[in-house]
């Protein structure tokens, strides 16, 4: 499957960014990574981003918030070091507090493979968005990846 290194193919564009697909990664409709040559910074789609987290933990739904029946998206922005290590999370949309909270410890505890270079080897970090969708039905909370949301 995933290698434990993952490779960046690099392709140079006319302007100083690079431009590239995760090696292995099919399906995409966009190049799923883009990178700013020389800054050791790769940009990640949400679903790629996904598929090359070795370990995932989803978020709990806070019982004050299921109380309240506050439900909606929460999207969270990351930085991965070069080790595949999450370095910063920071919530960008939210239901409430609370929620944007579970989100974030969550995120925290998630784990990627290492990103390199095509060609270079060098490792780079990764930043990317990452999605959950709240939601309520007959008093049950539930939590939901995108690709969960959009086939319920």
């Amino acid at each position: 499957m995933w290698a434990t290194h993952l490779t960046l193919v690099a392709v140079l564009a006319a302007s100083s960014n690079v431009l590239g697909a995760v090696e292995g990664y099919q399906g995409a409709r966009e190049k799923p990574v883009s990178a700013n040559r020389g800054a050791g910074i790769a940009k990640i789609s949400e679903e790629a981003l996904r598929r090359i987290a070795t370990r995932r933990e989803m978020p709990k739904y806070p019982s004050t918030s299921l109380k309240r029946g506050l439900q909606g998206p929460v999207v969270v922005s990351v930085v991965v070091n070069p080790e595949g290590l999450m370095e910063s999370v920071s919530v960008l949309q939210t239901p409430d507090a609370e929620i944007g909270q579970a989100v974030r410890e969550a995120v925290t505890k998630w784990t990627f493979a290492p990103a390199t270079i095509e060609h270079t080897g060098e490792r780079t970090k990764l930043i990317g968005k990452l999605t959950f969708y709240y939601r309520i039905s007959k008093g049950v909370g539930t939590v939901l990846n995108p690709e969960e949301a959009v086939n319920r």
